[in-house]
């Protein structure tokens, strides 16, 4: 995983729930992330008014890691959503690059 991408869900999950132990959180994160696809085609991505993008695919696959989260855990309901909102703002930086 990369060290960034952590570092940002750490700060967003520490700010939004609780602070678990480290190895905890680590495990969490993990987690989210193998409900992910390991990548994710955002070439069907339009950017939307100023500083706003939507990607079918992206929050296909978004949808899709919440519905493997069974039996629902709120934890990582929550972490899912910050490893999205990472996902989500990573695919506009490299949709402006026109690194797809």
């Amino acid at each position: 995983m990369n060290l960034l991408k952590e570092i940002q869900i750490k700060k967003i999950y520490n700010k939004q729930i609780r602070k678990l132990p480290d190895k905890e959180l680590e495990k969490l994160v993990k987690q989210a992330f193998t409900l992910f696809p390991a990548s994710i085609d955002i070439s069907d991505g339009e950017i939307r008014k100023k500083h706003g993008f939507f990607s079918k695919n992206l929050s296909d696959a978004w949808e899709q890691a919440e519905r493997r989260n069974s039996p629902r855990s709120q934890e990582l309901d929550f972490m899912l959503w910050a490893v999205y909102g990472t996902l989500h703002e990573k695919s506009i930086q490299n949709f402006k690059k026109g690194t797809l």
